[in-house]
């Protein structure tokens, strides 16, 4: 009886394939490059917990997703809650508005991007002048 031994697949480390996975490589061609499987290639990013495909779709939807994200907080903050906030807070919130509103006016700044932002920054603040005049409402009641 002859000895038949298994073809051993050398260890892959994960920041090697994630590096070659980031430079836009698929798993087959990850596999090719470091000597193993595409399956292995896959196995290890599952166990690691890398979700391949929902990163790739989160790249190809990140500036849809982050700006619902930026369009959440935002609607979430109102006058209540703007009241409720330290001076410090308050300053640092002022601060990151400027910033945000200095890089929109800049040239390098534009496309859907910037008019998304100018949008969702508009529609808050709507938003928030509908609530001042509520509470002054209530005020003269």
């Amino acid at each position: 009886m002859t000895d038949v031994t298994k073809q051993q697949t050398p260890p892959v480390a994960l920041e090697t394939v994630l590096a070659l996975r980031k430079r836009g490589f698929s798993l087959a061609e990850v596999g090719r490059q470091l000597g193993c499987s595409k399956q292995n290639v896959s196995q290890l990013l599952q166990r690691s917990g890398v979700d391949v495909e929902a990163v790739e779709q989160f790249k190809k939807d990140k500036s849809f997703i982050l700006h619902s994200k930026q369009k959440m907080v935002l609607d979430s903050i109102d006058k209540r809650v703007i009241d409720k906030m330290s001076g410090r807070d308050r300053f640092i919130a002022t601060g990151i508005l400027a910033d945000k509103i200095r890089d929109l006016e800049s040239p390098r700044e534009g496309g859907i991007g910037a008019n998304l932002w100018i949008s969702i920054v508009a529609q808050s603040h709507q938003r928030l002048e509908k609530d001042v005049e509520v509470s002054a409402e209530e005020v003269t009641e």
